[in-house]
């Protein structure tokens, strides 16, 4: 009997350890497994946020349109998001001219110029000497299939002056005058005025 009793305990104690290994190996193998999932789930949620969800796209808020005067430069801005190397051309919709492809420049008139810094998202038209017909839309396309395009419109404007009052005003010698000049159609406010006596330049008045 008290051999049976012997035997029965090293059996439980055996059963014990081999319990005890078993859950050590079956805990060891799930740490393993979730470290190795939790590993590529993070390399996946790396990879998440710099995949786009599309392809390439507009963005408005740095591609709005312009206003400029007469004989100033104009800049027109298309900014692409996830772009992936793809070439953007810029053409004008009044006559379906294209102007630019990539940085080369299509067109005869030497006042129009791509501008593209490598690495950068900006895809810009420059317009020298602004002329009253330039005014209208221009549309910048990107070479996916089919073509992306987004219009930017650009405003000419010509500014205009006038004299607040009457033509002509009759005032005494040595009393003083007040003038006022009122500037329509100007993009920005004037950095000077100047103001004429006849013909010649009686008073530069910054602003």
């Amino acid at each position: 009997m008290r051999a049976m009793k012997l035997m029965l305990a090293i059996v439980g104690v055996l059963l014990s350890s081999t319990a005890s290994w078993a859950k050590d190996t079956i805990s060891k193998t799930n740490s393993a497994k979730l470290d190795k999932a939790l590993q590529e789930a993070h390399t996946e949620e790396v990879a998440w946020k710099y995949v786009p969800l599309s392809g390439p796209a507009v963005d408005a808020e740095f591609s709005g349109n312009v206003s400029t005067q007469i004989g100033k430069t104009a800049l027109l801005n298309c900014r692409i998001k996830y772009g992936g190397g793809k070439t953007v051309s810029w053409m004008r919709t009044r006559d379906l001219h294209l102007l630019t492809v990539g940085r080369f420049t299509y067109t005869s008139d030497d006042r129009f110029k791509a501008i593209h810094q490598s690495g950068s998202h900006d895809w810009l038209l420059k317009i020298h000497y602004v002329q009253k017909r330039d005014q209208g839309g221009y549309e910048c396309q990107v070479s996916t299939n089919p073509p992306l395009s987004y219009t930017v419109w650009l405003q000419v404007v010509e500014p205009e002056t006038r004299i607040l009052g009457a033509r002509d005003l009759h005032i005494h010698v040595g009393s003083n005058i007040n003038l006022t000049c009122v500037v329509r159609h100007s993009p920005k406010a004037p950095a000077y005025m100047l103001w004429y006596h006849g013909k010649q330049v009686h008073l530069i008045q910054h602003n």
